[in-house]
């Protein structure tokens, strides 16, 4: 217990913690990972996420891999995580800058061909541009490149203002106990819990 000018102080890991703050406009749930301050009344007064890098990270893969077409709101969420100006990615994926922009705004749905490209794209973004061990990031490319080349297809059958939460758990990359250190474990979306 903290005390911090005579209020009491409890800290705990919380075993659902909806991440608004990361501004996805789909729900990322954390699961079991997140400590949580709160004063005696419930108040939340803070909360810690570890590796808030790598959760960006595995939450533009899951995105990326998860079939539900992307709305403008998701590639412009995954453009920015993956710290891509709209001019770069326009170019990338061989669609004039305007209506790359009229696709974020909703005003557009980008085809399906310009979407696989972005998803690729946002794939090997991803990679370059986060610390990942060679062997890892070999395999995670390797991984996520056959899934979208020979199983993802995506799928308009819902509406992009349905809800969508991607579930996420950190994996524990020692055996001395769960220590929620930023550097111990890695993030992985919760595929036995899916979305919904």
């Amino acid at each position: 217990m903290i005390h911090q000018q005579g209020n009491a102080f409890h800290s705990c890991v919380v075993e659902h913690f909806n991440a608004e703050d990361f501004g996805a406009p789909f729900k990322i749930i954390l699961k079991d990972c997140v400590s949580v301050t709160e004063d005696d009344d419930g108040n939340m007064i803070s909360y810690h996420i570890p590796d808030p890098e790598g959760l960006l990270r595995t939450v533009v893969f899951a995105r990326v891999l998860n079939p539900r077409k992307l709305s403008g709101a998701d590639i412009k969420f995954l453009r920015k995580a993956v710290g891509v100006k709209q001019k770069v990615l326009a170019k990338a994926i061989e669609v004039d800058p305007a209506t790359l922009s009229r696709c974020e705004n909703g005003m557009q749905p980008l085809g399906p061909a310009s979407e696989k490209l972005l998803r690729i794209f946002l794939v090997q973004t991803g990679i370059k541009f986060h610390k990942l061990k060679e062997c890892e990031a070999k395999t995670k490319l390797e991984e996520v490149l056959s899934e979208l080349f020979d199983v993802l297809k995506p799928s308009p059958v819902h509406s992009a203002d349905d809800d969508l939460e991607l579930y996420f758990v950190r994996e524990s990359s020692s055996t001395a106990g769960n220590d929620n250190s930023d550097s111990d474990g890695d993030w992985e979306a919760d595929k036995a819990t899916g979305t919904r």
